[in-house]
């Protein structure tokens, strides 16, 4: 840690520091004058950590001296010849302090690399003042603070729990690599950035951590320099280490400067992060299984986890979370007084809505199993279906079959059939009855028409997916999913690399996604060998469409004299009903009166009109009189 002030002994040493120095220039004058032995003291102590010689220690003590001490100040004048000067300049330094080295200024040295002084104008460095930085004072004193050049850019790591068993033997290993001699810099890969940040902590014990991403690293390589060097003199300071969160390799370039001529290791953290070298150590922390994780929960709820009611089981099964993420949510349910299962449900499913936002809409799951209309085996399999999600960890890791094969053991289904037959409504039924969230993937954020930005958008929506139990919804997805072509340039091998890196996404990924399609036969045919569930959603026969009519007005809609028997022989699927009637209570709506067949009959010509379907007479014969 840095050098503190905080006791009189400290205080007798520093005195006794700037009062060899100010011998040393009363001697400059009179050379007569006793000129004492070098002594130990916060100077040196600053020194030692900083790499200085003897003499780049007296002049930064002299720099120091001349800020503390008037006396100092008034001999550095007189042995410059001008009281006027009162100021530390290395012209005085080295006239009057011991063994004068002139390339202790030089630009490479500490002094100036490290910005230990500051030279009023560098080109004129013998009789111009120097002045000490104010870190350097700040470090002296014990102050707990960092430079304000570097503020900006950094962000303290605190308020980091301690790590329960499995992340504590990661942090014993991460503090051996970094206490290996010459480490600059060390790897640390994982899925989860809060656990990497609780192992890090750990192992950092009581130095202070400071964390950056290297988008928040300055623009120009002038300040880059300066932010390196300024960190190079604050890990030297106080012992600090530099946690840089990074993902891409197109940052290794930057991070390769700035891990040059560091004193300690910069750890460089993240998913997958760049290796600006590849002989740094690196250590990967593990996601907890299971049964790690319903250790997590109990020792995070302490006394609360018997008002689970067994439920910490229901959420290993379905979410897969890191430790730091439990105690998170442990400790925002703490203080419930409803249902203590429902509200961490609720929270795990939440954990994914700040990552995923920016790339799909989260749907609202509002219909249950009563409001689709489907053939007995269309809704037999999307039953089934959800049933395999829900015990899908049971199979895979209690029962072993996941031990067999760790490929396709994502489950993908493909809801196939003509617009409105109620493919995103059987989405939204098994969300709810699943009790997860339902994500529509927006193809216009994720498709790119520039080489690798589909791929890189498709890795990081999974990646922000990934145990949060959240089932995402392809919607019209034959755009993204279509055949592969024949490569005939670039961006054909390119648009097929994508399609391949997708299957092997939907493969692994842990939860449930779920594709829709107009048109069947676009969709790829190597992308179809995978899909565990296919539902054809057919268009309705007359006693399908009977029954949408039937449950497609709600109970408080003012309803005139309505037949469902005949308004179904108008050829419509589900969801176009759906837009009929709506558009029928509007229309009643503006007369004042119940919906009646009139609306009815003028409400599905509109809606008719938008599909260019002609409309028979037979389908709306006796609709109107």
């Amino acid at each position: 840690m840095g050098v503190k002030l905080n006791n009189p002994k400290q205080n007798v040493a520093l005195g006794a520091e700037l009062s060899r120095i100010a011998h040393w220039l009363a001697a400059a004058l009179d050379p007569e004058h006793e000129r004492p032995a070098r002594c130990d003291g916060p100077v040196a102590a600053l020194a030692e950590r900083l790499g200085l010689t003897a003499f780049e220690t007296d002049v930064l003590a002299f720099a120091i001296g001349v800020e503390l001490n008037a006396e100092i100040a008034a001999l550095a004048g007189k042995v410059a010849g001008d009281e006027r000067a009162n100021f530390a300049s290395f012209g005085v330094a080295l006239a009057a302090l011991e063994a004068p080295d002139w390339s202790a200024l030089a630009p490479s040295r500490p002094l100036r690399r490290l910005r230990l002084v500051e030279l009023a104008t560098p080109d004129r460095v013998l009789a111009l003042a120097m002045r000490v930085d104010e870190r350097l004072l700040h470090a002296l004193f014990g102050a707990d603070t960092i430079d304000t050049r570097l503020a900006p850019y950094l962000r303290r790591l605190s308020d980091i729990p301690q790590p329960a068993a499995g992340l504590h033997r990661q942090a014993e290993r991460l503090a051996r690599l970094m206490a290996q001699p010459g480490t600059s810099g060390l790897i640390v890969s994982g899925r989860h950035l809060g656990d990497i940040r609780i192992v890090v902590s750990a192992a950092a014990a009581e130095r202070p951590v400071w964390r950056l991403t290297p988008s928040d690293l300055p623009a120009s390589a002038t300040e880059r320099e300066t932010f390196a060097r300024l960190w190079e003199r604050e890990a030297r300071l106080s012992d600090a280490l530099l946690l840089i969160e990074a993902e891409g390799e197109e940052q290794t370039a930057r991070l390769a400067h700035l891990l040059a001529s560091q004193p300690g290791p910069v750890i460089i953290a993240g998913q997958e992060p760049p290796v600006p070298d590849s002989t740094m150590p690196a250590l990967h922390i593990p996601s907890p299984d299971r049964a790690e994780q319903a250790l997590l929960w109990r020792r995070a709820l302490g006394g609360q986890a018997r008002r689970m009611n067994g439920q910490i089981d229901a959420l290993t099964q379905t979410f897969d979370l890191a430790e730091s993420q439990i105690g998170r949510l442990a400790d925002q349910v703490a203080q419930s007084s409803r249902s203590l299962e429902r509200d961490l449900w609720e929270a795990c499913r939440g954990t994914a809505r700040p990552r995923l936002g920016a790339l799909a809409q989260r749907i609202e799951a509002l219909a249950d199993w009563d409001h689709l209309i489907l053939p007995p085996d269309a809704l037999a399999t999307l039953k089934t279906l959800a049933a395999q999600v829900r015990h899908r960890h049971r199979v895979y890791q209690d029962w072993g079959f996941g031990a067999k094969s760790n490929r396709g053991l994502g489950i993908t289904a493909l809801f196939a059939g003509p617009s409105g037959t109620g493919k995103t409504m059987a989405a939204e039924v098994i969300a709810r009855s699943l009790q997860l969230d339902l994500y529509r993937i927006d193809l216009s954020a994720v498709v790119s028409k520039y080489i690798g930005e589909t791929e890189k958008n498709l890795r990081t929506l999974f990646d922000a997916a990934e145990g949060t139990g959240a089932i995402l919804l392809f919607d019209e997805a034959d755009a993204l999913f279509g055949k592969r072509s024949e490569v005939g340039d670039a961006h054909d091998r390119y648009a097929n690399i994508e399609v391949s890196y997708l299957l092997q996404r939907m493969e692994a990924y842990g939860g449930l996604a779920i594709l829709t399609t107009n048109m069947r036969g676009s969709l790829d045919d190597a992308f179809t060998r995978r899909i565990r569930f296919a539902v054809t959603f057919p268009f309705p026969n007359y006693a399908a469409r009977l029954r949408v009519w039937q449950g497609v007005f709600p109970q408080a809609a003012h309803l005139g004299d309505l037949s469902c028997e005949k308004l179904a022989k108008l050829e419509l699927s589900a969801g176009h009903i759906r837009n009929v009637a709506v558009n029928a209570a509007f229309l009643a709506a503006e007369d004042a009166r119940p919906i009646g067949m009139d609306h009815m009959l003028a409400a599905a010509m509109i809606e008719c009109a938008n599909l260019e379907k002609p409309v028979t007479p037979t389908e709306v014969a006796g609709w109107v009189t």
